[in-house]
């Protein structure tokens, strides 16, 4: 379950 937390603020960062 954390493995989904960071992919996603890894994908927000990317955004960035």
């Amino acid at each position: 379950k954390t493995n989904i937390t960071l992919d996603l603020s890894q994908k927000t960062e990317r955004i960035s």
